[in-house]
């Protein structure tokens, strides 16, 4: 994303994507099989300078999305992205338990009293399923996807495609 920011000479609205709600199944693998998706994510990883583990942790991820809008309404939600992803890819942390999800909000700034108590009521699970709704009229099926002038593009590393299509 920062990319197509930077070079696209755009703003990268980012949306939250629940890719496996309630009621989806996890990716079911053999060890082969996830051998090979985590070589292929560690290579993608390596091209910006990241690292990443493969989580054993299953996690729905409603939880999380809300707690990153309820971030985003108080200007951190970059910083709480991140440590989100942190969390899950360097640590293997269960993102969708509550307490992670308040330690880290608190970690970055957020009242974690305020948060739990977003978490609890679900404020924000309106928004986000009309951000699914939207997404899924869009043709959005997983991430990373970007949707601008009627078109849709995804892919793992869409990034050279998208800059492509903003002719940059």
């Amino acid at each position: 994303m920062a990319k197509v920011e930077k070079e696209g000479g755009v703003k990268v609205n980012w949306t939250p994507w629940e890719g496996r709600p309630a009621g989806v199944a996890f990716l079911e693998s053999t060890p082969e099989q996830a051998e090979e998706r985590l070589a292929k994510h560690q290579a993608l990883a390596s091209n910006y300078g990241m690292t990443l583990i493969f989580p054993q942790k299953k996690c729905r991820t409603r939880l999380t999305h809300q707690a990153t809008l309820f971030a985003r309404d108080y200007a951190l939600m970059k910083p709480f992205r991140e440590a989100v992803y942190h969390a899950r890819y360097q640590e293997d942390r269960d993102i969708a338990d509550p307490g992670v999800l308040v330690e880290l909000g608190e970690k970055v700034g957020l009242e974690g009293k305020a948060l739990a108590g977003a978490l609890e009521h679900e404020t924000y699970a309106g928004e986000l399923d009309e951000m699914r709704r939207n997404g899924e009229r869009l043709g959005v099926e997983g991430v990373p996807t970007y949707a601008f002038d009627g078109r849709t593009i995804h892919g793992v590393d869409s990034t050279e495609e998208v800059l492509g299509a903003l002719g940059k």
